[in-house]
């Protein structure tokens, strides 16, 4: 028999046409006699057609070595590796898909698990135990893009994905005041990295990662006389990312900035303003924030960093900021050809530069003084 037990592992024996000694292929932990059956067939099958056979050539039998090919994959991307917070929902996702479609069982399951009515049971029980809706939509998003890459990777072993979307209800959530983003931002003691995030955010509304990802050398005194600019070269899309943006930055924030920049010893272009000591999950920190101020928990529990964007937004709304403007400025997707290609971001800049000179200084929304520079 081609099939061994060897320790704890399944080994098939195969002879490459041409070559006198066999070859073995050791089964990945997990594999069942049966499965292990079916790739015996198949490498037969395959030196009969080729002469040959490698272990590359066959696709993963169980879901959790998929699951780790994805993820490794998504990490490796040399053209767009994904970031540490998509990581930490892939881990936080996929495992637990693997998990509860294994059962009682000790073993990991076949890629056939991979079925609309498997997924739709493991996101129904999350929905049961308490997970919002929008978290449960994030969940499916996730799992439906695992799918369709291994659909796509393996499409003889893994079906096409067929994962109906999960419908997120509209909230009347409002948006936290200026006054009660200071207050958070007071109670950050020693964070310095979130001191200077969240001031950012606070004039300018970019995404957590975004702010991550800037560095001097993304800063310009005068952008083509238009005054102080920022440029912003990673998006939540592709679109978004090619766009390359540059932004308007407020006189406050600007300020800040410059003593940032001297305050760390006028460090090289690819130094990250925010610095490189940032925690894994950024949102506890700011969210720990949240919690040591009296804010109603409802202004910021969905997002503790989104919470400041969504502030810009309804702040532009407020000051008629047009549609076009205020999607440059957030990084939303641009409308129309013209909007698109043909209309030179610094067009935007005069209507923000007015909207952003009207943002409450943070002495005045808190009612007491302060110094940017230190971040506070």
């Amino acid at each position: 028999m081609a099939i061994e037990k060897r320790g704890e592992s399944l080994s098939i024996r195969y002879y490459n046409r041409g070559v006198p000694n066999p070859q073995r292929f050791t089964c990945p932990p997990g594999t069942s006699t049966g499965d292990a059956r079916d790739m015996d067939a198949k490498i037969r099958l395959h030196v009969r057609e080729h002469g040959y056979w490698e272990p590359e050539e066959l696709a993963p039998t169980r879901l959790d070595q998929l699951v780790g090919e994805y993820i490794e994959a998504r990490r490796n991307d040399p053209q767009r590796p994904a970031s540490a917070g998509t990581l930490h929902l892939y881990v936080a996702v996929l495992p637990p898909l693997v998990r509860h479609l294994r059962g009682r069982g000790h073993h990991s399951p076949p890629l056939r698990a991979l079925s609309e009515n498997n997924v739709q049971g493991f996101l129904r029980k999350k929905r049961d135990s308490g997970v919002k809706t929008s978290t449960a939509s994030t969940y499916a998003r996730t799992i439906k893009a695992f799918w369709r890459w291994a659909h796509e990777r393996y499409p003889d072993h893994v079906s096409p994905p067929k994962l109906k979307s999960i419908r997120v209800p509209v909230t009347g959530q409002l948006a936290a005041t200026w006054a009660q983003i200071d207050s958070m931002r007071s109670a950050l003691v020693t964070a310095e990295w979130a001191k200077r995030s969240t001031l950012i955010q606070r004039y300018t509304g970019l995404r957590q990662f975004q702010v991550q990802a800037i560095t001097y050398g993304d800063l310009r005194a005068d952008l083509d006389g238009h005054g102080p600019a920022m440029q912003i070269l990673k998006g939540k899309t592709e679109e978004e990312t090619a766009r390359r943006r540059w932004i308007p930055v407020a006189a406050p924030l600007w300020a800040a900035l410059q003593a940032w920049r001297l305050a760390d010893g006028v460090p090289t272009d690819d130094v990250p303003i925010i610095g490189h000591n940032i925690p894994r999950n950024p949102d506890e920190t700011i969210s720990a924030a949240w919690n040591r101020t009296d804010v109603p928990k409802e202004r910021f529990y969905r997002s503790p960093t989104k919470c400041m964007r969504k502030r810009m937004e309804s702040f532009l709304t407020e000051e008629g900021v047009p549609d076009p403007h205020r999607r440059h400025m957030l990084g939303r997707y641009k409308r129309g050809v013209s909007e698109r290609h043909y209309i030179e971001c610094t067009a935007f800049f005069p209507r923000l530069r007015e909207a952003l000179a009207h943002i409450p200084d943070i002495a005045e929304s808190r009612g007491t003084s302060s110094s940017l520079a230190a971040g506070t």
